[in-house]
């Protein structure tokens, strides 16, 4: 083989080697477009998500609402209804829907093809040792109150942690210094548990 074979050789491999990483480069060039365009559109997706999600959240109306569900009437307030963020009343008090109201006594007129709303408004107004409280059921409430020793007590929700904020200093601005609490919590499990402190 002569040096010139060789050199010509060296030369086809630096040609294969150069149009190797123009195409290489090429290609990474062309996903990486592709990627940053899946991203800004996922950007986007988000960020419509977040508006719609604040828009679901935002309750038009406020104070007492009387409901006629099946000529059954229930009279609430909007805040009991919507405590809990993902139900149907946080989404039927928000801005995509427009309500029907009766002229004569301003009830909310309920009329859907769904399965009937009547227990759903019922568990959420119902009486409760543990006013504004929608962690515990009846049993779980009474249950408490035999523990505290007291059967009838009345409880006052001061610290709600979807309300008031998660952090440390949200729940015990609230309920430092407030004589005798009991503090129940559901974690990210839905396991209860709590504790009292006199």
């Amino acid at each position: 083989m002569t040096s010139t074979n060789l050199a010509t050789i060296h030369n086809q491999i630096a040609q294969i080697k150069t149009r190797f990483a123009e195409e290489l480069y090429g290609q990474v060039t062309k996903m990486a477009t592709h990627l940053e365009e899946k991203l800004a559109n996922v950007s986007n997706e988000e960020k419509e998500w977040k508006e719609t999600k604040i828009k679901l959240g935002t309750t038009l109306v406020k104070g007492m609402v009387i409901f006629n569900v099946g000529d059954d009437k229930f009279t609430t307030s909007v805040e009991t209804l919507t405590a809990e963020k993902a139900n149907f009343f946080t989404a039927l008090f928000s801005k995509q829907w427009q309500l029907e109201r009766n002229l004569k006594n301003d009830s909310i007129f309920i009329d859907r093809n769904e399965p009937d709303r009547s227990a759903e408004i019922q568990q959420e107004k119902r009486t409760s040792d543990f006013l504004n409280g929608t962690l515990l059921t009846m049993e779980q409430e009474k249950k408490l109150n035999e523990f505290y020793g007291t059967s009838n007590q009345k409880w006052d929700l001061i610290y709600r942690g979807s309300r008031d904020g998660f952090d440390s200093n949200a729940f015990h601005t609230r309920c430092d210094n407030q004589g005798s609490t009991m503090t129940v919590v559901r974690s990210t499990n839905n396991y209860l548990f709590g504790g009292y402190a006199s």
